[in-house]
């Protein structure tokens, strides 16, 4: 068991077989003379007073493996755990990012979509009613759709990402993940252990050694990142609680400056329509207006995904790094056990 030479002696002892001491603090050796002759203890005593200073160097070293083994077991013990542990949080942190690259391609998507049926949507109104009393409403109207439709898509997408982040804090993987991230955001490291024992001393510290090296490692990923917390201002006064007519608001009021200007630019010119190339540039200038327009909901979405996401995506390299340095020290301290 504990690998000695087979020259090494072995001692079983009784030294106190029958509790003779109990209780007390003031004893003296002879109380146990009687059973001296068959307790071992006077064999032990007679093989030290024989160790010779030669011998104690040798003796020494075994010692000091022996309890260098026996440290090195329960640390093992401790970075097994401490790898089974922090597996499951870069699990969490690897979910994150995959989420996160999913939803911004599905908000790209949107915002796509949304932009291919604005194009050519007002110059096309305008082709079709010309300048009549209609052209307005119409465009008016069609605007309208055009914002309700895309804007609902938008709004279920928020409403996937809110009902994935239900789900995903309710598993119990999320509970050491979010553990972590506070952890890693209190003031100050956690406070040395304290002294209880040789072997534990050293136990003790395996657990703060991880979370300060893991701090620092996620410290110096966040100083290069800046995006967890990033506020859109243009659609500050709007908020994500307004209706579509409201937040279609400003999409009419280019509307009517497009057909005052369209109409405009038709009596000066003294013709019954305006040319196609100041049509189609003043249908341009409207939508990009209403492309100005659009663009900070898209953002509020995207700001969302980014805030959900920020402390996995902010800890995903470092912890599967962190996992890898643990994999590698358990795979060590394997070879030391095992001889190799």
């Amino acid at each position: 068991m504990f690998a000695l030479d087979d020259r090494a002696p072995v001692f079983v002892v009784s030294q106190d077989p029958f509790q003779t001491a109990g209780p007390d603090t003031d004893l003296y050796p002879e109380i146990w003379n009687a059973f001296r002759d068959w307790d071992g203890m006077r064999d032990l005593a007679d093989a030290v007073a024989a160790v010779s200073p030669a011998e104690l160097s040798a003796w020494r070293h075994a010692a000091g493996q022996r309890y260098w083994t026996a440290v090195l077991a329960e640390t093992m013990t401790e970075l097994r755990t401490q790898l089974q542990e922090y597996t499951a949080r870069a699990g969490v942190a690897a979910n994150g990012v995959a989420r996160r690259e999913d939803w911004e391609k599905e908000l790209d998507h949107l915002d796509g979509a949304a932009q291919a049926a604005l194009d050519s949507l007002v110059e096309e109104v305008v082709r079709r009613y010309g300048d009549t009393a209609e052209l307005q409403v119409e465009l008016q109207r069609t605007l309208d759709e055009w914002f309700a439709r895309h804007e609902a898509r938008l709004q279920r997408l928020r409403q996937s990402i809110r009902k994935t982040r239900e789900r995903e804090r309710a598993r119990p993987s999320w509970a050491g993940f979010a553990s972590l991230v506070a952890t890693l955001e209190s003031a100050q490291d956690a406070p040395a252990a304290t002294e209880t024992g040789a072997v534990a001393g050293h136990l003790d510290k395996v657990g703060t050694m991880l979370i300060g090296t893991l701090k620092v490692a996620s410290d110096a990923a966040k100083s290069t990142s800046g995006k967890k917390a990033r506020v859109l201002k243009a659609n500050e006064g709007w908020g994500r609680h307004l209706g579509t007519a409201e937040a279609a608001l400003p999409m009419v009021v280019y509307a009517a400056q497009f057909i005052d200007d369209y109409r405009a630019g038709s009596a000066r010119q003294k013709q019954e329509r305006a040319t196609a190339e100041s049509l189609r540039q003043a249908a341009d200038e409207c939508t990009r207006r209403i492309r100005d327009t659009w663009q900070p909901f898209v953002d509020e979405v995207r700001d969302e995904i980014i805030a959900e996401t920020a402390d996995q995506v902010d800890l995903d390299a470092t912890l599967r790094e962190f996992v890898e340095q643990l994999r590698e020290a358990v795979a060590a301290g394997d070879r030391l056990l095992s001889g190799h």
